[in-house]
């Protein structure tokens, strides 16, 4: 017996589980086999009682009709009692078809051999009625008389059919008592087996639910115990033989896991002294970057300043260009209009000497006109003297052309000679014009270069304060930054300060497990809060 309980130790739980539900369902399929045995028997009886019920009534139902047939000789009521006794024929076939007893079989075969001697009887009475029909329609007065021979024959045939009716009626009361009796000892016993193996099955099933339950408390509350001196802070290495069943496993894995966990505990209670001193070796880090920090800060400040004070000369200078350029792009205006006008005044001088030299072409062909008037007036005056007294007139005529010749020659050469003067100091204004044009022209060729440099100093200056712009705000994100690193400093701070408290919980909370050399004192945590000072908040965006 110890064992068979030390080997059912041994089998896993599933293969108890597994053994003990198989044990219960096959006494539930034997019951259900039995059941169903039994219930093909009793569905057996039923047919066969059916059977020998309804020939039965199928019997009734012919001794119903062969007494109306009796009384009536009607043709239908005769068709009535063929018809049931067929049926009950076709029963008969049925029967045949199914499984009987040898004492039900005899029943049934005498059965057979009486409803065959009753159809007999039936198909005599059949055959008498129709004699007694004849005589009737042969001899009416003769026909109702009860002593003839047709009568008696059909009444002789009624009497035996009657006889033959109860015997048959016996015979399958007969049968149905036995089918009656066997049916109620198939129930007797299906109920009998039904108990006795439900019985058993109840009783084995408690016997090994019981055994199971038995085996998995067991385990179960080892299992419990050791939990519960885990959870305590008991990690002392258990040792002992254990099962190797699934709850077996289950001990062995958390004897192994208490075991892994006690080195784990002596492993971070290491780790914690370590973590102590790294994280006073982070604190003493932060204090110093810190410091740098502030440095940082305030040599961002002054360069900020710097910045503003570039920001705003260079600002000025952007301006300046600006309105230089301006100034620059109205003389040049000026200076363009001032070319136009002294180019028309050249224009104009032009004109004016063409228009001398044509005066001083009318003048020499006055002074022409004037030497040919003067030589007409010599020789009309030689004509005169020699016209003598008739020609005085003309004489005096010829002198007075003569002197308006001289005149007009005269003043034809002193027009010449002032148009001459006039187109020599024309020739002068205009040389002097042009000079004028060449100077304003390199005046605006000038004044251009000056606009194109003015523009490309204000250029410059827009891009040296863009840039400048620009520098400024990457001094704004490098202050950002700075304050940020500031923030990043005091959280790293306040994390290590938190890191310090956690160390310091953590050592407390592995002084609750009892573990190889506990002795060893806990990471001393100091405070370093007053040793940091958090860098004030600026305004960002200041700079530019």
């Amino acid at each position: 017996m110890r064992a068979l309980l030390e080997r059912m130790l041994q089998v896993s739980i599933a293969k108890k589980l597994y053994g003990g539900f198989a044990v219960v369902l096959a006494l539930i399929i034997i019951a259900v086999f039995f059941s169903a045995l039994r219930f093909a028997e009793i569905r057996d009886l039923y047919t066969k009682t059916t059977l020998v019920s309804e020939i039965n009534h199928y019997l009734d139902q012919s001794k119903i009709a062969r007494v109306k047939f009796f009384y009536t000789l009607d043709e239908e009521n005769a068709n009535n009692m063929m018809k049931y006794v067929s049926q009950i024929t076709a029963q008969q076939e049925n029967a045949r078809q199914l499984q009987w007893e040898e004492s039900d079989w005899q029943h049934f075969l005498h059965l057979s051999e009486q409803m065959t001697q009753y159809q007999h009887e039936l198909k005599e009475i059949a055959l008498a009625a129709s004699a007694v029909r004849a005589q009737k329609n042969a001899d009416p007065i003769a026909g109702t008389a009860q002593d003839t021979a047709p009568w008696q024959r059909l009444k002789a045939a009624d009497t035996q059919s009657i006889k033959t009716g109860f015997a048959v009626t016996d015979t399958l009361d007969r049968i149905a008592s036995q089918l009656d009796e066997k049916n109620r000892q198939v129930i007797n016993r299906s109920v009998a087996e039904i108990i006795v193996i439900g019985i058993c099955a109840v009783l084995l099933g408690a016997l090994i639910a019981g055994s199971v339950t038995r085996l998995i408390a067991r385990s179960v509350r080892a299992n419990l115990e050791l939990a519960q001196r885990i959870a305590e802070g008991d990690l002392s290495v258990v040792e002992g033989r254990v099962r190797r069943d699934e709850l077996g496993m289950l001990t062995q894995a958390m004897i192994d896991m208490t075991q892994k966990l006690c080195g784990l505990m002596i492993d971070i209670r290491d780790s914690a002294h370590q973590v102590a001193a790294a994280s006073s070796s982070i604190a003493d880090g932060n204090r110093n970057l810190s410091s740098r920090t502030d440095q940082q800060a305030a040599a961002m400040v002054e360069t900020a300043a710097s910045m503003e004070e570039l920001t705003a000369t260079v600002t000025n200078n952007a301006d300046n260009a600006r309105h230089a350029g301006q100034l620059a792009r109205q003389a040049s205006g000026n200076a363009n209009r001032g070319g136009d006008i002294i180019k028309q005044v050249v224009t104009t001088m032009s004109d004016i000497t063409g228009s001398s030299r044509k005066i001083a072409d009318i003048t020499s062909v006055i002074n022409s006109i004037a030497f040919q008037t003067n030589i007409l007036a010599l020789n009309a005056a030689v004509e005169a003297a020699r016209a003598g007294e008739q020609g005085r007139g003309f004489a005096v005529v010829a002198s007075e052309v003569r002197n308006l010749a001289q005149r007009s020659s005269q003043a034809a050469r002193e027009i010449e000679t002032l148009i001459a003067e006039s187109v020599m100091r024309v020739d002068e204004g205009a040389s002097l014009v042009a000079k004028a044009g060449s100077a304003m022209h390199e005046i605006v060729t000038s004044i251009g270069a000056v606009d194109s440099i003015m523009n490309d100093i204000s250029v410059a200056s827009d891009e040296q304060s863009r840039g400048i712009a620009q520098i400024g705000d990457a001094v704004t994100d490098m202050d950002r930054t700075i304050q940020e690193n500031a923030a990043m400093v005091s959280d790293s701070t306040s994390a290590a300060l938190a890191l310090e408290g956690q160390v310091a919980r953590l050592a407390s909370l592995i002084a609750v497990f009892r573990l190889p050399g506990s002795d060893i004192p806990a990471p001393m945590v100091t405070d370093q809060r007053s040793r940091f000072v958090a860098l004030p908040e600026r305004e960002q965006g200041s700079w530019v």
